[in-house]
């Protein structure tokens, strides 16, 4: 049986960051403070962190020490290293099977992976955001396309598990360009990805240029039907994705512009979609979809519109199944 995966993700201060994107609010986004701490107090704060959250996982879950929230690759090396090495006890005493951690494209080199590979780490989640220089130049990233091909191919190269970040829905950003960039993490060699909606936060430039009319946040259907799109690209090419979405915050709760099961209804519009399309050219009046068993609530849709709404449309009646031999996404239709 296939262990469940758990991470115990450490937030680390956006220090590292060399620049200010307009989209970003690390602290609304992760609810942690940009707060300045010794070193020491912050060895500190992780491991009391580290042994609280293993209190809470069972010994049937693969479990890894994750430095998510900034540029890690990014910050003080000496900081960095510290906190390897902090993180690599747990995996030489077998209390976690490795680390991962975020960071960006343009601090990536071979000198920052060796470092990586003395410490356990065994995944670089790289942020991509998007593969238009276009794009990353409206929003103000600091780095180009080509930073993100070379950093992703070199993350491959050196043996991690690469996962390409990405965002839909950024300024100068279409789903043209957003398929683009999917691919091309895919092309990087990428084993996983995440996708995230462009959350227009008060506070940030972004906002501001929503105010000012340059900018304007995608209704939801449409993020979420691009989102869909790039999804169904990612599990065609064999890319698992790990999230859909940004994770709850209490900041995050009170914005307009957020959806707390973003991810779901994303799932929804992928499994309608596929639906929609097997049910073209089946007269029959009745057809049972199959889907893997623990997606069938996403098939369904949240209310059950998925099965409504394919009903309306069709004039049939529509029944969804799970089964343990489909892959997620994957769906095949029977006439009954």
């Amino acid at each position: 049986m296939t262990k469940k995966h758990k991470n115990i993700p450490i937030f680390i201060p956006h220090e590292g960051c060399p620049n200010c994107c307009v989209f970003c609010s690390q602290r609304k986004i992760t609810g942690v403070k940009d707060t300045e701490l010794s070193l020491l107090t912050e060895l500190g704060r992780c491991r009391a962190l580290i042994e609280e959250s293993l209190k809470t996982i069972d010994g049937t879950s693969e479990t890894e020490i994750a430095f998510f929230g900034g540029s890690f690759t990014a910050i003080d090396e000496d900081r960095m290293i510290a906190l390897l090495e902090l993180g690599y006890e747990y995996v030489k005493n077998g209390r976690v099977s490795g680390i991962r951690l975020s960071t960006r494209p343009d601090f990536i080199d071979e000198h920052k992976l060796n470092i990586l590979k003395q410490y356990g780490v065994k995944a670089v989640e790289l942020g991509v955001q998007s593969m238009s220089d276009e794009v990353l130049m409206a929003c103000k990233r600091g780095h180009k396309a080509d930073d993100s091909r070379r950093s992703g191919r070199m993350i491959a190269e050196y043996g991690f598990e690469y996962v390409g970040q990405m965002m839909i829905g950024l300024p100068e950003s279409t789903l043209e360009t957003e398929l683009m960039t999917a691919r091309e993490i895919i092309e990087s060699g990428a084993k996983c990805s995440r996708i995230y909606p462009t959350i227009t936060i008060e506070g940030t430039e972004l906002y501001q240029m929503y105010l000012d009319g340059r900018y304007r946040p995608l209704e939801l259907d449409e993020a979420v039907e691009r989102s869909s799109r790039v999804l169904e690209l990612f599990l065609e090419n064999g890319v698992k994705v790990l999230r859909i979405g940004l994770q709850s915050s209490e900041e995050m709760e009170k914005n307009p512009f957020y959806h707390s099961a973003f991810g779901e209804l994303t799932w929804n519009a992928l499994y309608y979609r596929k639906m929609k399309e097997l049910l073209k050219g089946i007269e029959e009046k009745s057809v049972v979809f199959t889907v893997e068993k623990t997606h069938v609530s996403k098939a369904v849709g949240q209310k059950r519109s998925n099965v409504v709404r394919l009903a309306q449309e069709s004039g049939k009646n529509i029944k969804i199944k799970g089964s343990p031999f489909h892959a997620a996404g994957e769906v095949t239709a029977e006439i009954i």
